[in-house]
């Protein structure tokens, strides 16, 4: 019976490619939860936990959840996928043994009884993600100095909202920054976006590299460097992935606007 292993991980990191030119680089580090695969599943797990799982790094699989309860529900799921055909297995509440070792419950649909802690968990060293830093390439509103708390994980508040949109409709006419740009196999609008929600064409605040990265690590800021304004539509699109590479050679080449005082 193959041996499943949850563990807490502290040395995590984004990858993300870095450019050379108009960037700043740094490491995200954090904690996620993980389990030994049987990579026998492995186009079943990049299909089925898109956001959670790669194997970008030497074709090795990587999957990290940011609690012990989803990763319990992809070992569980796993284990559906290697049972009989027709039975379901459904996820239980994991047994947690101490902060770093959860043990993963689940009950079958043939059984009566539900099977407690056959998937063992415990707290190893899991190699660190390539090393290469992720960069956060600086947006058109970089010219803006940052005041207050400006951190990995940051939302924009109140004020940095206001003052990029008012920065995007004198200096770009309220169109987005991306205007007429081909991301992520969406072509950007070229005429000015509206700002009424829940439209495809409204405006809408996008941090380019997104708050949490697939290892739900803390990662883009809320600098304005690392802001743009793009369409309601393409921000659906981006949802928090990691940036295409179009969009951030797109980005690097946007001319950097007057701040708004």
């Amino acid at each position: 019976m193959l041996k499943k292993i949850l563990v807490k991980n502290s040395q995590i990191f984004l990858v993300v490619t870095c450019f050379l030119i108009g960037t700043t680089c740094v490491k995200a580090q954090c904690s996620a939860w993980t389990f030994e695969f049987n990579n026998v599943h492995l186009s079943k797990y990049l299909s089925t936990y898109p956001n959670n799982c790669n194997n970008s790094y030497n074709n090795i699989l990587r999957c990290y959840w940011l609690t012990p309860q989803d990763a319990c529900k992809a070992a569980v799921k796993e284990r559906e996928w290697e049972g009989p055909q027709g039975v379901k297995f459904t996820f239980l509440e994991p047994t947690k043994v101490n902060d770093s070792h959860y043990k993963c419950n689940y009950k079958r649909s043939d059984l009566t009884s539900p099977s407690l802690g056959e998937i063992d968990t415990e707290k190893e060293n899991v190699a660190q993600q390539p090393s290469e830093p992720f960069c956060t390439v600086s947006g058109p509103y970089r010219q803006c100095s940052d005041i207050g708390s400006v951190q990995p994980g940051g939302s924009f508040d109140k004020r940095q909202k206001e003052k990029i949109m008012e920065m995007n409709e004198k200096s770009n006419g309220g169109k987005s920054d991306l205007a007429g740009k081909t991301i992520a196999g969406y072509t950007e609008p070229s005429t000015p976006l509206d700002d009424y929600f829940p439209s495809d064409n409204s405006r809408e605040i996008y941090q380019f590299i997104p708050p949490k990265d697939r290892q739900t690590c803390n990662c883009g800021t809320n600098s304005y460097k690392n802001a743009i304004v793009i369409s309601n539509k393409l921000k659906k699109i981006l949802a928090n992935k990691p940036p295409p590479p179009e969009l951030l050679e797109a980005v690097k080449k946007i001319k950097p606007y007057p701040c708004s005082n």
